[in-house]
């Protein structure tokens, strides 16, 4: 088989599999389209399949009533949409058109949908970029949220914190070609650290952040338009050779 997860034909935002979801019943209910007027609702268990819900035909379906009492229920997606497309497993990955439920509404159609690109990462977010870009539309900081945040305390300003202690890091504790290598991503802040804090002891303050954490920081710090000048000068700082 192909794909394991797809874009939202609306929002272009990943459906993830249950353990990338931060709310498996809000972010992995779905709802998938055919051309012949069905529609079928359920959840994306990661694995290209869909746990079925409920299913309905949609006003002016081809398909009829007993269609839907064939439908199984669970089934993988590309041989599904294959079946009622009319198309191979293989080219079938490129014909779906499935809905994440928190942009439904019961007017769409299959007509008025995108196709749905698939996941570049399959549903499956191992880093803070690909978390935040894939389920918090590039917010970073409600991505950041979803898994260091509190209700009780206030983490706007315990963001703000991460964020001056990754600068921390960056001014204080590297080199200028070390920091303008983090902050032009051509090294990663985890590795950079790694390195620093082999042969760094005590180790400093801003190097006591979890590594997920400061990635996160890294993130939000060069998006912040506060510290747009001091990241502006690690971007471009060099040695500067003593003659």
């Amino acid at each position: 088989m192909g794909f394991h997860s797809w874009l939202c034909a609306k929002s272009k935002v990943s459906i993830p599999s249950p353990s990338a979801a931060e709310n498996r019943a809000r972010d992995c209910k779905v709802h998938l389209y055919t051309s012949n007027g069905i529609r079928v609702s359920g959840y994306s268990n990661g694995a290209g399949d869909l746990v079925v819900e409920k299913a309905d035909l949609m006003p002016n379906a081809v398909a009829r009533a007993s269609h839907l009492h064939r439908i199984p229920r669970v089934f993988n997606v590309e041989e599904f949409v294959g079946k009622h497309e009319g198309s191979s497993t293989d080219v079938a990955g490129q014909l779906v058109k499935i809905v994440r439920n928190v942009e439904f509404a019961p007017e769409d159609t299959w007509k008025d949908l995108d196709f749905s690109l698939p996941c570049p990462y399959q549903g499956h977010f191992y880093d803070p970029q690909a978390t935040a870009d894939h389920l918090y539309n590039g917010n970073y900081f409600e991505a950041w949220k979803s898994e260091f945040g509190s209700p009780n305390i206030d983490n706007g300003q315990r963001a703000n914190n991460l964020k001056e202690a990754v600068l921390s890091f960056l001014e204080d504790t590297l080199s200028p070609e070390e920091a303008r290598e983090v902050v032009t991503g051509e090294t990663s802040i985890t590795d950079m650290r790694a390195a620093v804090a082999s042969h760094q002891q005590p180790a400093a303050p801003s190097m006591l952040m979890g590594d997920r954490a400061a990635e996160y920081g890294l993130l939000m710090l060069l998006d912040d338009p506060h510290f747009a000048e001091r990241v502006d000068q690690l971007s471009t700082a060099t040695y500067s050779p003593s003659l």
